[in-house]
């Protein structure tokens, strides 16, 4: 289990590292050695999963206050209080990136106006999805499109004759997706 927490976050600190690879050629900077470029993607990594684990705890805990929280209008504003504080989390999240990523001394006069249009694209993001999956994986097919992907990753690291059996269950599968 370590091993693959590891491999795990290497693969995801890779993301850093394109998007260094990317602003180095926007702004046409020569790119950092092998060694500060992944002790930059690992930096990365850890402030973004703190403050994306910040962001979804403020985007969702007006779902969970709802029950608390008397009147209409209280309900409102907690949920326009989560949306605030998670777009000012995303908003944070953005700006560090476009600071500490790329190769150059950048200033805030600078970035923030792309900072703000990222964490407002993702605001916009965490408040439709929700309402994308219930609308489009509610139904058999959709449930059966995640299962299919999830059997599809289990068939990778099965031997050769339980990969028969699986094929006969992606068969099974294809067959009353074909039903709906």
């Amino acid at each position: 289990m370590g091993i693959g927490i590891i491999l795990a976050m290497f693969g995801a600190s890779r993301l850093f590292i394109a998007i260094d690879k990317c602003l180095t050629i926007v702004y046409r900077l020569p790119e950092r050695t092998f060694i500060r470029q992944n002790l930059l993607a690992f930096g990365m990594l850890f402030i973004f999963i703190i403050l994306v684990i910040i962001m979804l705890a403020a985007s969702s805990a007006p779902s969970a206050l709802i029950s608390i929280i008397p009147g209409g209008g209280g309900r409102f504003g907690a949920f326009i209080a989560g949306i605030l504080s998670s777009l000012l989390v995303a908003f944070i999240l953005f700006e560090v990136i476009y600071w500490v990523v790329p190769n150059k001394k950048m200033s805030f006069k600078v970035t923030w106006c792309g900072a703000l249009v990222a964490a407002f694209t993702l605001e916009i993001f965490i408040i439709l999805f929700p309402l994308y999956v219930r609308r489009f994986m509610g139904n058999y097919a959709g449930k059966l499109i995640i299962e299919n992907i999830y059997k599809m990753n289990i068939f990778l690291y099965l031997k050769k004759k339980d990969k028969l059996v699986l094929l006969l269950f992606f068969f099974y599968s294809y067959i009353i997706l074909l039903q709906y």
